[in-house]
């Protein structure tokens, strides 16, 4: 199931980048925190996290109750992946903090340069070893279209994580029928108009900065 706010980035999807809907591949045009609620529990072996507008997060997509409804989604041994975005999200300590109080096991895998951060959360009661990790990963056979070498993508498993006690929990606590309007607003809201920025959008002009959390 993918699920995108805006309609239009998936009609744009279906023509260039060869989206094809089929029985096990569905979309919905609606807020992820939405979809999920309606959600039966258990449904899910893998969450997908990449919901960027401007280079930053709608907030109720960050906090300890999102991640909650994701938990209750999430079939036995489910796994969570996050982007985190890359070096300048100066958010980094206060995401491993909030998934903290939710996932007992976090994961950070971070490229090289530090352009993209990737946390991975399970409910595992034992935490993997790196020894481990890189076991699995050079028993991993990928099917014959995921060119990808597991190996090397466990060597950018960080050994030390951001610091969450600089950090601090994401919460919200919505009243009854206030929930969806806000979600609705933080959509829509035009990030650009809030500075600074946490998050800075390393993609665009040169002294020109991305969106805020």
């Amino acid at each position: 199931d993918i699920v995108e706010v805006d309609s239009q980035v998936i009609q744009l999807a279906r023509k260039y980048f060869f989206l094809k809907e089929t029985g096990r591949v569905r979309t919905y045009a609606e807020d992820g925190r939405v979809f999920l609620d309606r959600c039966a529990p258990g449904r899910y072996d893998l969450v997908y996290l990449d919901a960027f507008k401007s280079g930053s997060v709608p907030f109720h997509l960050k906090t300890r109750q999102f991640y909650q409804s994701i938990r209750r989604v999430m079939a036995r041994g489910g796994v969570v992946v996050s982007n985190l975005y890359g070096l300048s999200n100066s958010l980094k300590p206060s995401d491993e903090k909030t998934f903290a109080r939710v996932f007992p096991q976090l994961y950070f895998f971070e490229d090289p340069n530090r352009v993209a951060t990737l946390l991975v959360a399970t409910l595992a009661e034992q935490r993997q070893t790196r020894e481990n990790l890189e076991q699995a990963a050079r028993e991993f056979q990928p099917p014959g279209v995921l060119h990808l070498s597991m190996p090397k993508i466990i060597k950018t498993l960080l050994r030390k994580p951001p610091s969450a006690t600089e950090g601090q929990v994401f919460e919200d606590d919505f009243r009854p029928g206030q929930d969806r309007e806000t979600f609705e607003k933080n959509n829509r809201d035009d990030p650009t108009a809030v500075r600074p920025y946490p998050i800075k959008n390393i993609h665009s002009l040169a002294g020109k900065q991305g969106g805020n959390c």
